[in-house]
């Protein structure tokens, strides 16, 4: 027996972007919010880092999804791998509005990969940003992101309106 498609697959990826790049947002903002406290309180290092790469898999996910990729795509071949989630959103056209993304990326890629940061093991010292400079990259990030989704569901939207 075939499993029914979950509901987000069902809508259009352009309209789950939508709810992607929100919940992006969410996440960063937290993690603003966090980091803020955290310079009293040392031990939210990693649920800092964990809100952090978690906004940059919704985002890069939310342009992928803006730029048509279906769910399952994201879901198989993307998952929560966010280096390959970056790699596959550049041949889509996607060119990050901080340049310091990239780095970033490559920096977090393995820790999400191995969720150091959430649960956390004992790998020695992390070499990583701080986490108001990330928050920042990844703000940066999302901001433009919206603004990309947000334009691709309009004109898909328009699209169907004339149909």
């Amino acid at each position: 027996m075939t499993k029914p498609p979950a509901a987000e697959e069902q809508k259009p990826p352009q309209l789950v972007a939508i709810s992607l790049i929100q919940d992006a947002r969410a996440y960063v903002e937290c993690a603003r919010v966090l980091d803020q406290h955290q310079r009293s309180h040392p031990r939210y290092f990693s649920p800092t880092y964990f809100l952090l790469r978690q906004a940059i898999e919704l985002a890069l996910k939310a342009h992928l999804a803006a730029s048509g990729v279906p769910m399952e795509t994201l879901r198989n071949d993307v998952g929560h791998n966010i280096d390959a989630a970056f790699r596959y959103v550049q041949r889509v056209g996607f060119a990050p509005a901080d340049d310091r993304f990239p780095e970033l990326v490559q920096w977090l890629a393995p820790y999400h990969l191995d969720h150091s940061f959430r649960y956390r093991k004992g790998n020695g010292p992390r070499q990583l940003p701080a986490a108001s400079e990330a928050a920042e990259i990844i703000h940066n990030v999302v901001e433009a992101v919206d603004r990309y989704v947000r334009s691709h569901y309009l004109a898909t939207k328009d699209k169907k309106q004339r149909r």
